[in-house]
């Protein structure tokens, strides 16, 4: 089904393939945060020649100011509170870092409340 256009699917199949997509995409993105959190922990950015991960980010991934910021946070977050790997993954969390979220809000979070976003999560 990669191949179809979306214009040729059925109303059934389109909403399928979105839901099946919206899951990938999560997946994804928790994906892109683990892999930054190991390149931020080995500092393989400064062999490549950049003097930070934001750097990095900027100049090699192409990332505008505010998404890489965004995920250096959430890529933190997530290496702080692991257990959100769960929920970031099936749609239960999504996480928006800011800086009013707090250590006692994300422990506080519980996997069966519905879906959240960080800032829900402020106290």
């Amino acid at each position: 089904m990669h191949g179809l256009a979306p214009s040729s699917l059925d109303s059934d199949s389109l909403a399928r393939r979105l839901r099946d997509l919206a899951g990938e995409e999560r997946s994804v993105q928790v994906d892109f945060l683990l892999h930054l959190d190991e390149f931020d922990r080995r500092q393989e950015y400064l062999p490549l020649g950049f003097g930070s991960l934001w750097d990095f980010c900027l100049h090699e991934l192409h990332l505008r100011e505010g998404p890489a910021g965004r995920r250096i946070a959430a890529m933190k977050a997530l290496r702080r509170f692991p257990r959100l790997e769960s929920p970031l993954r099936d749609g239960r969390l999504c996480l928006l870092w800011n800086d009013r979220s707090t250590t006692r809000n994300v422990r506080s979070f519980r996997p069966d409340q519905a879906t959240l976003e960080m800032a829900q999560l402020d106290g």
